[in-house]
């Protein structure tokens, strides 16, 4: 039986929800640059031009500046002559970000980088908590790591917080688990906790679509949802090849050929964009 302090507890959940509210505003998977601007903004404490953004963070002008457009949409970031100032929102965003979020205060330049790793790696523990409540059982560790497109040793740092057996709370246990159902041989697992599982059901998209995500989980063989979307798609792509070898008229085949090709050129577009994704966002 999991024992784990009531206010832990309340303090995990209050976390998680903060961080959907959060990710809600800015997508943290997908939109590394926005989150790195509006930290190195409310760290430097006051209005700043485009051109020390560019040149803090190392990134092309043109992605900065589309980055800041995004943001101004928002109504996160206001630009006046030249300089960028956070607005209220922003502000307040800014401080749950850092203060709340990632228990850190952002002083400086140099504190820019360590909370965006941290913000990363409690981003990645917590998908890592929803793909384990999404399944309901144990999953093989090495695959979740490769999963994330991390090795095991850095799967395992990231997630100690959450790991009785490593100095943290008890939401994540490490288990022994067969490869298969026949097979002998044990590998090292990963599952959740009664509090975990507790802490689980409370996130919204679990409770909808898990169901869902186990269906295409098992009919692809992959327990990560994005790999999982990908193999689907390859499936997609062979059936239709064979459909188009099969099929007998040549109109009908002219059809499939473009229906074909606009699929591929939309689902090669997905699957690249997802790797430059994790590339970017991969927790250092």
């Amino acid at each position: 039986m999991s024992s784990i302090d009531p206010f832990v507890d309340h303090e995990i959940k209050r976390r998680i929800d903060l961080f959907r509210e959060l990710d809600s505003m800015i997508d943290f998977s997908k939109s590394s640059y926005q989150l790195d601007i509006v930290v190195f903004m409310g760290s430097a404490g006051g209005p700043v031009s485009i051109d020390a953004i560019v040149s803090a963070l190392g990134v092309d002008r043109k992605q900065i500046l589309d980055a800041i457009r995004k943001l101004r949409l928002k109504n996160i970031v206001a630009v006046d002559k030249g300089f960028c100032v956070l607005t209220d929102i922003g502000m307040r965003f800014y401080k749950a970000l850092v203060g709340e979020l990632a228990g850190d205060k952002g002083n400086g330049d140099g504190d820019v980088v360590r909370i965006m790793r941290r913000i990363r790696r409690i981003a990645v523990a917590i998908d890592v908590i929803k793909l384990l409540g999404i399944w309901g059982r144990p999953l093989m560790l090495y695959r979740v790591a490769r999963s994330l497109g991390l090795g095991v040793p850095e799967t395992l740092e990231i997630l100690s917080p959450f790991i009785r057996d490593m100095g943290g709370e008890d939401i994540i246990r490490i288990v022994d688990c067969r490869y298969g159902i026949l097979s002998r041989r044990y590998s090292k697992c990963i599952s959740l906790s009664r509090a975990g599982i507790d802490i689980a059901r409370g996130i919204p998209e679990i409770r909808r679509y898990r169901v869902l995500y186990r269906l295409l989980g098992l009919i692809t063989g992959s327990e990560s949802l994005d790999i999982a979307v990908e193999r689907a798609m390859i499936y997609i792509f062979s059936i239709a090849t064979l459909m188009i070898v099969l099929h007998p008229t040549q109109l009908a085949k002219i059809s499939l050929v473009a229906g074909y090709s606009a699929i591929t050129f939309l689902v090669s577009l997905y699957i690249i964009s997802r790797r430059i994704l994790k590339l970017y966002s991969k927790p250092h």
